[in-house]
């Protein structure tokens, strides 16, 4: 993107999206006293991008003489209203920066700054209720995330323990926060929404981090509520959907090329999971909501860590080493045995191992689906244990109905 007057004209709309939010807030409160809107903003974005291209000294002039007038506007303000903050203004900084950015050739950061404070100014009531349901744990648990991300992640050795190149604490690590990563965005969604005790979420929020914990929960509850199971099965066939999607997406993280042979059996029993889902939901009018969702503990424990890093080595060196005596049978077997518990570890370990070369791509989708097939029928125990007889006999049906979409689209592929 060399012509200027494109350069000016994206970095003038790039900020009006930042003031555009700071406008319809203004519109909200009725406050007029703010420090600028969707004008304001823009202007400041095409200063940024119009002093960028005469020269750096003249940008750092400019942005002198922005940043004094937004002092004194703020607390000009300041003087009419004590509980006015800083957002406005920041937002108006990062609105210049948006502008040199895009004529320092650096669209995609100013894309992303331009997305990240509008995101953060408009969901101001999101934020601010996750901070007052914070709780110390919670705090700690992100500090060891960050710990084992950030500090103990780089000083691990990258290469491999073994002669049999089973281990490697890079790697394994690496797995772990992936993991973990998938029930931090689980638990900050339950964290937002948690006040909105519905089916759909308690699925979906619930499924990202742990499709069997919502299985448990809502088969639990099935035997109190004398209601219609229908939106009881909804909520499993949500949570399960999740997994298959969240199966194809560990896939491509390890090994993308492996992806479109195992998308088309997983993303067709995802899709009528979920149209089964949205079919049980409706199957009334009136829509219920749960009394407890599943509980997302804990995002993050050193304990769960190390147990998922030993779990993962151990399906890793049984996916090298069995199949060493017993072939192809060795490593489903293996594949059924970590299914009934998770089928994330195999999946990760499955995926790298065709990565590699130790498996061949239609053995690692075989063994993956007969994970995925053998943790689902563990759900189904579940049920069978906790829940009703009314949501057993709905769920297995909605099951079969999901393992025959699966078979069907495997023989046609």
């Amino acid at each position: 993107m060399t012509n200027p007057i494109l350069l000016i004209l994206t970095a003038t709309g790039l900020a009006a999206l930042i003031g555009l939010e700071r406008e319809m807030r203004m519109q909200d409160s009725g406050k007029y006293g703010f420090f600028g809107g969707v004008r304001t903003f823009a202007m400041l974005g095409a200063l940024g991008a119009i002093s960028s291209m005469i020269s750096d000294n003249f940008t750092i002039l400019v942005a002198l003489m922005a940043f004094a007038l937004i002092t004194i506007s703020h607390t000009v303000c300041s003087l009419n209203d004590t509980k006015n903050g800083l957002t406005t203004e920041f937002s108006g900084f990062a609105s210049f920066l948006v502008g040199v950015l895009v004529v320092k050739d650096m669209l995609i950061s100013a894309i992303a700054v331009a997305i990240l404070f509008t995101g953060i100014l408009a969901l101001r009531h999101a934020l601010h209720k996750l901070a007052k349901n914070f709780e110390q744990r919670e705090l700690f648990a992100i500090l060891k995330f960050m710990i084992i991300s950030a500090i103990i992640l780089p000083l691990l050795p990258n290469t491999y323990l073994d002669q049999w190149e089973i281990f490697n604490p890079y790697h394994v690590w690496l797995m772990v926060i992936f993991v973990a990563a998938i029930r931090f965005i689980a638990f900050f969604l339950g964290k937002i929404v948690g006040s909105k005790k519905s089916i759909v979420f308690t699925g979906l929020i619930g499924g990202l981090a742990s499709s069997t914990a919502v299985t448990s929960t809502l088969s639990d509850e099935s035997n109190h509520a004398k209601l219609n199971v229908a939106p009881f099965v909804a909520g499993i066939l949500f949570a399960n959907m999740l997994m298959f999607f969240r199966v194809i997406l560990e896939v491509f993280v390890v090994h993308p090329q492996m992806t479109p042979a195992i998308f088309l059996p997983l993303a067709s029993m995802g899709f009528m999971a979920g149209g089964l889902g949205f079919f049980a939901l409706f199957y009334k009018k009136k829509n219920l909501n749960v009394k407890n969702e599943p509980e997302i503990s804990q995002p993050f424990s050193l304990f769960e860590a190390l147990k998922f890093g030993a779990f993962f080595v151990f399906i890793m060196a049984a996916g090298k080493l069995i199949p060493q005596f017993l072939g192809d049978i060795g490593l489903y077997t293996t594949a059924a045995v970590s299914g009934l518990a998770d089928t994330d570890a195999i999946t990760l370990t499955i995926a790298k191992l065709v990565k590699i070369g130790d498996v061949t791509m239609r053995t690692g989708v075989a063994t993956i689906l007969l994970a995925v097939m053998v943790n689902t029928l563990v759900k189904i125990a579940i049920i069978a244990i906790f829940g009703s007889k009314k949501l057993f006999r709905a769920s297995v049906a909605a099951f079969l109905l999901i393992f025959g979409v699966g078979a069907s689209v495997l023989f046609f592929i």
